[in-house]
């Protein structure tokens, strides 16, 4: 007797089909390929970049890099290309891979890294003119290298303002504390001669004049004080002391004792 056994084939994992793009993302990134033919390389960025944010896909991503990369904007070509490159390295086929590797080498000659390390939260950064955000702003920015002018404003503390210097494929860090903005200062007013100045400031009135003694004279006179205002003009200070040396300082000094006489009613 012959026996046949028969069993039914193991069934055989098959690879997950790709994700389809959406209409919409494909589209876009028709639309993209349209201005990247004439050039127009903003309108081929705007369309990249849309299709990009609807359904992300190497396609849609490398249209961006290009596009940024044919702008000029080396520094933000860089991190988008570097980004691809780790995201979607193992879905796009050899000419894809070559064309980024060829970038990436390029720019890493022509960008390098900077950090702007801001104290204080809650800051507006700006970077060459362009807000980069509020601090804590990112670690790390790549950008051209050369010179860069980095802004920083916080309400309540004075501006700071700095550059920095990037180096080929390197990094240049700033480091920014800001300082508390002065909220309050001196006012001095200068009289000539022997002029006296009423001087007011934010509603508020004051005297000042030759010196300090006279501006206090004046000021208690206007008050409704009674004053004898002795000026000796031509004395220095301290001339109380010099009577044995100086005729003048001698008849001031029995001036000034006289007005104490009277003063005390004696």
């Amino acid at each position: 007797m012959l026996s046949v056994a028969s069993a039914s084939a193991p069934a055989l994992a098959q690879p997950a089909p790709p994700t389809p793009i959406a209409p919409p993302t494909v589209n876009e990134i028709a639309a993209g390929d349209k201005a990247a033919r004439t050039k127009d390389w903003e309108g081929a960025l705007t369309h990249y970049q849309a299709a990009l944010h609807a359904t992300p896909s190497w396609r849609a991503q490398l249209g961006v890099a290009d596009a940024l990369y044919q702008l000029g904007r080396l520094g933000e070509s860089y991190e988008t290309y570097d980004d691809a490159q780790r995201t979607y390295g193992t879905k796009y086929g050899p000419g894809e891979k070559g064309l980024v590797g060829v970038r990436l080498k390029e720019l890493a000659t022509k960008t390098g890294w900077l950090s702007i390390r801001v104290a204080d939260a809650g800051a507006d950064v700006e970077l060459d003119g362009k807000s980069i955000g509020t601090s804590p702003v990112p670690a790390l920015v790549r950008v051209a290298v050369g010179s860069h002018g980095v802004h920083v404003t916080k309400a309540g503390f004075a501006a700071f303002a700095g550059r920095a210097e990037v180096p080929a494929d390197g990094k240049a860090v700033v480091d920014v504390a800001l300082t508390p903005q002065a909220t309050q200062g001196h006012v001095i007013v200068h009289a000539n001669g022997n002029d006296v100045l009423r001087v007011t400031i934010d509603g508020r009135a004051g005297t000042v004049g030759v010196s300090d003694v006279v501006g206090l004279a004046r000021s208690l006179e206007e008050a409704g004080v009674a004053v004898e205002l002795l000026d000796f003009a031509g004395l220095v200070h301290g001339f109380l002391g010099l009577g044995a040396l100086s005729a003048a300082s001698a008849a001031a000094t029995d001036a000034v004792w006289a007005a104490f006489a009277a003063l005390l009613g004696s």
